[in-house]
């Protein structure tokens, strides 16, 4: 089991690999496969399917990480001690495993699999997660303001707006929201010149990784027909749009991307309720991920009401 054969991660892997990722419990959002895809700019991660199970291993900056394996609940250890052999004795090197899922890990630490490593839990990564019935109707007192956002954009928008799903033809318009959006955060931002991420702060270089990401879903028709792609139109012009990919074993959305024209007063709320309410009407579960520690993201988050978290952590064995 030492020589394990890995191979690029790549955009028909998203669609032929997903089955494996719902292979056990697991409300994390990288419980669809998307989510490794749409960083892959900047991780690339490659894959290895063995037996019933899918391992996935990163690079960045001259290291090797790895993502909790997919496999059957009671299989996990023993493809947690196939990782660990590979990197132990192919890679000579202590195996570290990033974001693990709070299910995932706590099957492995009931089986005595981490002893030898340094658990940490990432708080900051911790995924908000929401009731899809609260998201697709949004009743009651708590979502008062939320009703009122959408009501004006109602009152103002009337007759002019529309929901609808996109495609790769839809390329060039959702490029136009996505670059709208980047360009509030980075001004002399131009998509088209992208050199190095590196060159960009700390502080905005995830948001960099994201659009570059996106960009190369967009590319792909296969992926945009796998995917849920959705976004609202006034006056015929694409203003806001998201994308997500859905966990069948668990009934969850997970909302990757959502973007919209801030200037448009109640168009985030719209975009929200009616992408939840249009691709995923029996979701009982909606992932919106986690607010990488700003506090902004996490007041936006917590006003929807999430009805747990899903914690992550990182793995980290002491010495080969």
């Amino acid at each position: 089991m030492d020589e394990l054969e890995f191979a690029e991660f790549t955009a028909k892997d998203v669609i032929e690999l997903a089955p494996y990722f719902s292979l056990r419990p697991n409300k994390g959002s990288y419980s669809v496969p998307i989510m490794g895809y749409l960083y892959s700019s900047h991780y690339p991660l490659k894959y290895c399917r063995i037996d019933d199970g899918l391992l996935l291993i990163y690079s960045h900056d001259g290291e090797t990480g790895a993502l909790m394996p997919y496999c059957p609940e009671a299989e996990l250890p023993r493809y947690f001690r196939m990782l660990e052999r590979y990197f132990n004795k192919v890679l000579g090197q202590p195996l570290t495993v990033v974001l693990a899922d709070e299910e995932g890990y706590g099957a492995l630490a009931a089986a005595g699999c981490l002893e030898g490593y340094d658990c940490r839990e990432e708080v900051k990564y911790a995924d908000y997660i929401y009731s899809g019935d609260d998201l697709r109707s949004l009743a009651g007192r708590k979502f008062s303001k939320k009703r009122n956002h959408i009501n004006k954009f109602l009152q103002l928008y009337s007759g002019r707006w529309e929901y609808k799903r996109l495609f790769a033809s839809d390329e060039a318009a959702v490029v136009g929201v996505l670059n709208n959006w980047i360009q509030g955060i980075i001004p002399d931002f131009d998509g088209e010149d992208i050199k190095d991420v590196e060159c960009y702060s700390a502080e905005v270089q995830e948001t960099v990784i994201e659009y570059i990401g996106v960009r190369n879903i967009l590319k792909s028709e296969a992926l945009t027909e796998y995917l849920h792609l959705g976004g609202i139109f006034i006056d015929g012009e694409l203003k806001a749009f998201a994308i997500a990919d859905c966990n069948p074993l668990d009934k969850m959305a997970v909302v990757n991307v959502e973007k919209a024209d801030d200037s448009i007063p109640g168009l985030y709320q719209i975009i929200n309720r009616e992408f939840i309410a249009h691709e995923f009407p029996e979701a009982l579960l909606v992932n919106r991920e986690d607010d990488a520690g700003q506090e902004n993201l996490r007041k936006a988050k917590l006003s929807y009401y999430p009805v747990m978290q899903e914690r992550k952590y990182t793995i980290r064995q002491r010495e080969v």
